[in-house]
């Protein structure tokens, strides 16, 4: 996909530019379900 993804097409939270390799986490759906899904359910403004 990416040059900078890992093995499983996956894109880290932070990138070393100095180090060259990936920093911090590499986000997973099911941590950001609950965010999705409370910004699906809330109110449209207005």
């Amino acid at each position: 996909m990416g040059e900078l993804a890992d093995d499983l097409d996956l894109f880290p939270e932070q990138w070393g530019l100095h180090a060259g390799r990936q920093l911090g986490n590499t986000p997973k759906a099911f941590s950001h379900v609950s965010l999705v899904n409370t910004a699906f359910t809330l109110p449209e403004p207005g």
